[in-house]
């Protein structure tokens, strides 16, 4: 593994987490994944606990793609959008534009 596949690993890990456990647009699926497992449900109200799970297919997508380059896309763009996500949280929390972190 190259540094460069450690960050993107990384970043991509970050933002699928960020999007199972923080956005809204997921609630409907976290939702109905609580109700039908209680574990699941805990799983998913962890950030560390969803992180390394979400590491983990992170790793296997990444290792994956080296035989099917679609798979290399869905890693980039995650990482990409992790990228995103931290510079708006960043700017929100500097105050640039005076918006919250939500937008």
């Amino acid at each position: 593994m190259t540094i460069l596949d450690l960050v993107l690993a990384a970043l991509c890990a970050f933002r699928l987490t960020q999007l199972l456990v923080w956005d809204v647009i997921l609630d409907p699926l976290t939702s109905w994944l609580s109700r039908r497992s209680p574990f699941l449900g805990e799983l998913l109200a962890c950030a560390h606990c969803t992180g390394f799970w979400c590491s983990l297919a992170t790793v296997g997508l990444l290792y994956g793609s080296r035989h099917w380059w679609p798979l290399e896309i869905v890693v980039w763009a995650f990482a990409v959008a992790g990228v995103v996500s931290i510079v708006q949280h960043a700017t929100c929390w500097l105050d640039v534009g005076g918006q919250d972190a939500e937008g």
